[in-house]
């Protein structure tokens, strides 16, 4: 059976692209995506234990923008009066 364990990565709401070495580098699931400080989207991803770490980019897109081809969307946030969209490319 393969495992799994939840890591937490901040991402700033900025429009620009963020990396992270993401274990795996799939991002399997995102467990929650909320705002817990403003201008910063909290995502915990559930991901593979003892996986070599892989560089994912992260980006942060408000409902109406565009965002970049080829991502894969993550996850949705509430912020308030705000709706944030997060988008993750790996390998780049």
């Amino acid at each position: 059976m393969k495992q799994s364990v939840i890591w937490k990565y901040e991402i700033p709401v900025d429009g620009e692209t963020h990396h992270f070495q993401i274990p795996g580098g799939d991002v399997a699931e995102c467990v929650r995506c909320e705002s817990l400080t403003p201008g910063v989207v909290t995502i915990w991803l559930m991901l593979p234990v003892n996986a070599l770490a892989v560089m994912t980019s992260f980006i942060v897109i408000g409902t109406g923008q565009e965002y970049p081809e080829n991502w894969n969307f993550v996850g949705t946030c509430l912020d308030r009066q705000f709706v944030w969209h997060v988008f993750d490319r790996t390998g780049m």
